[in-house]
Parts: C-alpha cells; sequence; structure tokens
C-alpha cells in the first residue's frame, strides 16, 4: 500500500505547464444541482468506458466538487450521493478533496493517476 501512496504522492507533485488543460464542467452554473449531477455521472461513465484516464478524472472531480460543495443538507447529499455506484461515489469524493487545493489543472500534469488508483487510498 506503501508503494500506492508514494505513486500518487509523485503524481500530485509534479510540477509542469500543461498548455490549454481546461476542461470545464459539461453543465451550466446555474443549472439545478440534480442535473448538474446527472449530466456529470453521465460523463464519468462514458469517459470511463472509453477509457480517457484524464477525462475520467476530471468528470470525477466535477462530480465531487458538486456532491460535496453544492449539496444544501445532509437529506439533499444522501439522496445525489445515492444515484451512483460506491465506486464512483467514493472515488469522485476523493478525487475532488484530493485536487481540491491543487486544482482541476493538475489532473493534466499526471501521467499514470487512475481513478482507480485513488478509488484504493483509505482515506
Amino acid at each position: 500500500m506503501t508503494t500506492l501512496y508514494n505513486q500518487i504522492k509523485e503524481e500530485l507533485m509534479i510540477v509542469e505547464t500543461v498548455n490549454n488543460f481546461n476542461i470545464p464542467p459539461l453543465y451550466l452554473t446555474n443549472d439545478l444541482t440534480e442535473q448538474k449531477v446527472k449530466t456529470t455521472y453521465k460523463a464519468l461513465l462514458r469517459a470511463s468506458q472509453l477509457k480517457n484516464r484524464m477525462l475520467t478524472l476530471v468528470n470525477a472531480f466535477y462530480l465531487g466538487q458538486i456532491i460535496e460543495t453544492e449539496t444544501l443538507s445532509p437529506a439533499e447529499h444522501t439522496q445525489y450521493r445515492n444515484t451512483m455506484t460506491l465506486y464512483y461515489r467514493q472515488a469522485s469524493k476523493r478525487t475532488f478533496y484530493l485536487f481540491k487545493t491543487l486544482g482541476v489543472e493538475q489532473i493534466g500534469c499526471s501521467k499514470q493517476l487512475t481513478l482507480r488508483m485513488i478509488y484504493n487510498l483509505k482515506a
């Protein structure tokens, strides 16, 4: 397990300028939270099926961001979390908190980081 933590730490410490790595969320800022969750979760599933590592991580980040910051009550938080599988729920939450301070742009610097690696983190 230590090697997984070290591998992820190395990925997060990469300081590299990635030209034009700006993948905005697929939803509009004035969309309802429910619509944002549905749109982003669908995009996450599609990116995962296509095995697009970067797009999967970006969509997981945005999904985690919506769930963790835009839900107004614990009941609403639970409602949206229950619309997805445990794997994507946990992985999205962990991806958001992992990249929260670094920004979604840091995902563009990663070379091997996958959603599975983030999901396998214990905390």
